[in-house]
């Protein structure tokens, strides 16, 4: 068992490898890019703290790639990700779990409206309400995948039901966002 250090510097290339099989968009490079400076904080016996996360990405990002400053998924992924780490280190936590994800959500959505509003000239309370739905659904079809994967060791017919659970999931978070 690698110690906890080593295993989050272990899980750095497979953060980069879903990003890019995953088609590399802005939102996932984004986020990979965190994770990664993230988990290697501690290997470099520093503190992992999201929001230096956000600006070394952000700048790292843009020095690259700079028409990507003009890119709506790009200058939605990045502020929406500025306000949760805001938030989450500076914000109010209440204590209960849907309280919290509620409080994540509003804060989501209030960071993206502008922007949306700017960029498509449309304003929806519909992403706060899709967001309520996904957030839980989404847990619960992470978790039925993961159980999937490691039920195909010992039965391809568990799995298969514990795959398709996850994938019905994934249907009702689709079919929300459809809907709204």
């Amino acid at each position: 068992v690698l110690p906890t250090r080593g295993a989050r510097v272990a899980l750095v290339p497979a953060l980069w490898c879903y990003a890019i099989a995953t088609g590399a968009s802005p939102s996932a490079m984004r986020a990979a890019a965190m994770a990664s400076l993230c988990y290697l904080a501690p290997a470099l016996w520093r503190r992992p703290d999201a929001v230096v996360a956000w600006a070394l990405t952000f700048i790292l990002f843009h020095l690259a790639r700079p028409a990507m400053l003009f890119n709506p998924a790009s200058l939605l992924s990045f502020t929406v990700m500025l306000a949760l780490c805001m938030w989450l280190r500076w914000g109010v936590a209440f204590g209960s779990r849907t309280a919290d994800a509620f409080a994540l959500t509003l804060v989501a959505w209030a960071a993206g409206v502008p922007l949306v509003a700017s960029l498509f000239g449309r304003f929806t309370i519909g992403g706060l309400v899709a967001n309520l739905v996904a957030l839980p659904v989404a847990s619960v079809a992470i978790v039925s995948g993961l159980c999937g994967v490691l039920a195909s060791f010992a039965s391809n017919a568990i799995a298969a039901h514990l795959n398709a659970f996850a994938a019905a999931a994934l249907g009702v978070i689709n079919g929300v966002s459809r809907t709204v």
